[in-house]
């Protein structure tokens, strides 16, 4: 379930509403994650309540969605807040809800970073790297590296919903600051390889 909240005064002071919210959250012995810091659990025998915070939006999900109602009644006592209904997309990630589960895919956001990259007429291809090849920091220099920088950072966020890309974008990511036109290259079969995989996910 997805959900907009806002305290009053939220954009002169987030960090004071996320203080006043993450309190908010503990009193209803919500805990803190130690694995994401805007990720908070609460633990009681009829299931888990997990909340994931990111400035004013929220994602809920509870083992019992029935449990979701009496959740959303305590929030609202204390925020002013919009139930957006299931949740179709958060940060970039689509979700797609079915009998087996949902599905999480990135193909907006792939389409647009190829639309950045002007890639969007590009051929696509089935395979990521090229069996055997070395990149080096030898041959002629790139000569934009801010637009190499800006493309392989949002490839990096791609990863979430495709992790097979983990390997390829973090081996030219190693070149950041020693740029060559063959890390271009290879950065963008990468992406001719995201054109072929846009509607792929988890």
């Amino acid at each position: 379930m997805s959900i907009e909240a806002c305290f009053y005064g939220l954009k002169q002071a987030p960090r004071a509403w996320f203080q006043c919210f993450s309190s908010f959250l503990m009193n209803l012995c919500f805990l803190l994650s130690q694995t994401d810091s805007f990720l908070f659990v609460h633990y009681i025998m009829a299931g888990t309540d997990s909340l994931l915070l990111y400035v004013d939006d929220m994602v809920l999900t509870k083992n019992n969605p029935n449990l979701i109602k009496t959740l959303i009644i305590w929030l609202s006592k204390e925020i002013v807040m919009k139930d957006l209904g299931s949740l179709h997309c958060f940060l970039g990630v689509e979700v797609q809800h079915d009998s087996h589960g949902v599905f999480l895919s990135q193909t907006k956001y792939g389409l647009n970073l190829l639309q950045r990259a002007d890639m969007v007429e590009a051929k696509p291809i089935a395979t990521l790297f090229v069996v055997g090849e070395h990149l080096s920091t030898e041959r002629k220099l790139f000569l934009d590296p801010t637009l190499f920088q800006s493309l392989v950072g949002a490839l990096q966020y791609l990863t979430i919903s495709c992790p097979n890309l983990s390997f390829s974008v973090n081996s030219i990511c190693q070149y950041m600051h020693t740029l060559i036109e063959d890390h271009f290259q290879a950065l963008k079969r990468i992406l001719r390889y995201v054109k072929d995989t846009v509607h792929h996910g988890l």
